[in-house]
C-alpha cells in the first residue's frame, strides 16, 4: 500500500524544493497534520476521524505549489489554491491509490481543503472542515513570528491602514484579502485570524505559544498596531473566561 506521506513527498518533490516559498508549503503542510491530529485527539474524536484530521493538514495546500511555481509569490493571485487543490486530488486519481480513505471521507476531505481558504464557512460545513480552519491559522500565527517576506502586499510596506479594514477588526470580523493593500493591512488580517478560532484548544495552543506577543515584537512602529493589539488581547481575555 502505498503511503499518503510518500505520495505528497513524491509529489511536491516534481517542483523546486530548494525555492525558500515551496520549501516553506511543505513544511506548513506537515506541521499543520500534525496540529489538526492534536486538535482531533483533543476533542476525543475516534481513532479514524484523528487519522482523517491528519490526512487532510498534509494536503490542504497542495494547490499551493502550482501557485508559487506561476506566480513566485502568495497573496492577491486570483487563484483559488484551495479549489485548485480539490482539483488536483480528483483528476490525478491521487487519493485512490492508497485504500485507505472510504468513499464519505474523500467527500469530508474535498470539502475541507476546497473551503479552508474562504472567507467564511458555510453554516453546514463537516467538523473537520471547522478543524483545518484552526490548524492553518494557528501554524499561519506562527509563521508570522518569523515572517520572511514571502507574501505579497502590492509591494506597498506603507502602515496605512484603511477605514473599512479598521471597522471590520473592530467589529471582530475577519478582513478579505482583497481588500488589503499594504504591510500594516495584512498584519491586521492576521491578527483578525483570531476571531475566527473555532476551538477552545486551539486558542490555547496560541496563548501558550505567546503568538501574539511575538508578533507585536518584532514590528516596526508599533504606535500605529496598538490599538488592534489591545482589541486582540482583550478579546482573548473574554472568550477564555467565557464572556464574550
Amino acid at each position: 500500500m502505498v503511503s499518503i506521506y510518500k505520495e505528497f513527498d513524491d509529489y511536491v518533490n516534481s517542483f523546486d524544493t530548494l525555492g525558500k516559498g515551496i520549501n516553506r508549503k511543505i513544511f506548513h503542510s506537515k506541521r499543520v497534520a500534525i496540529i489538526n491530529a492534536k486538535l482531533a485527539m483533543d476533542l476525543k474524536w475516534s481513532f479514524d476521524d484523528v487519522k482523517l484530521a491528519k490526512q487532510i493538514g498534509l494536503l490542504h495546500d497542495i494547490g499551493r505549489f502550482d501557485e508559487w511555481k506561476k506566480f513566485k509569490k502568495y497573496g492577491k493571485n486570483k487563484f483559488d489554491h484551495g479549489e485548485h487543490g480539490v482539483n488536483i486530488l480528483k483528476h490525478n486519481n491521487y487519493l485512490n491509490k492508497f485504500n485507505v480513505l472510504k468513499e464519505e471521507d474523500k467527500d469530508i476531505l474535498y470539502e475541507a481543503i476546497y473551503y479552508h481558504n474562504k472567507y467564511q464557512l458555510p453554516n453546514n460545513i463537516n467538523k473537520h472542515a471547522k478543524l483545518l480552519r484552526d490548524a492553518d491559522k494557528i501554524d499561519i500565527l506562527y509563521l508570522h513570528t518569523i515572517d520572511d517576506g514571502l507574501y505579497s502586499y502590492n509591494n506597498n510596506y506603507s502602515n496605512t491602514i484603511s477605514s473599512k479594514i479598521h471597522k471590520d477588526f473592530m467589529e471582530e470580523k475577519s478582513i478579505l484579502v482583497n481588500d488589503v493593500n499594504t504591510y500594516a493591512e495584512f498584519m491586521v488580517l492576521i491578527l483578525a485570524f483570531i476571531f475566527d478560532i473555532n476551538y477552545e484548544y486551539s486558542l490555547k495552543i496560541i496563548i501558550d505559544n505567546n503568538f501574539i506577543e511575538k508578533i507585536y515584537n518584532k514590528l516596526d512602529n508599533k504606535e500605529i498596531y496598538e490599538a488592534y493589539f489591545n482589541k486582540i488581547n482583550n478579546y482573548i481575555e473574554k472568550r477564555t473566561k467565557n464572556v464574550r
